[in-house]
């Protein structure tokens, strides 16, 4: 070993461009995140409506359920695109996030079509429940 080389240079360095895109995505990655926290009022809300706590049917003049299911959207919409941005389970997060969506779908269905009324009455408390527990594993996970 007597006259080898050993190179010493440090690894660790990043070029400043790679450096700031891996923060940005990072935070981007945090989006699924931040929207869930955000629509946690709106299942609390929802909870506290449908066992009598309180009777806000509509805030700023918009009906609470359409908020809910916009939020439902929304919040599954930012888990397809934190999974696009993670690169982690692409295929499986459409699938997955596909029948999430679908209550939602659903309500916006029963403006225009006539469903049953057990279908209709149980909105409140499955957008409550997703909303709820999207929110509570935002903060989790």
């Amino acid at each position: 070993m007597a006259g080898a080389a050993v190179n010493f240079t440090m690894t660790l360095e990043m070029p400043i461009a790679e450096n700031f895109l891996y923060s940005k995505f990072n935070c981007l990655a945090m989006i699924d995140n931040i929207v869930g926290i955000a629509g946690l009022p709106v299942g609390i809300i929802l909870f506290l409506n449908e066992y009598g706590y309180t009777h806000m049917d509509k805030f700023l003049g918009i009906n609470i359920l359409v908020i809910a299911a916009l939020t439902v959207i929304a919040i599954q919409i930012s888990n397809i695109l934190g999974a696009h941005i993670t690169g982690d389970y692409i295929a499986l997060s459409y699938i997955i996030h596909f029948f999430l969506i679908f209550p939602s779908v659903l309500y916006f269905l029963s403006l225009v079509v006539t469903l049953p009324q057990n279908i209709v009455a149980s909105f409140p408390l499955v957008f409550a429940s997703f909303i709820l527990i999207e929110g509570l594993y935002s903060f989790f996970f």
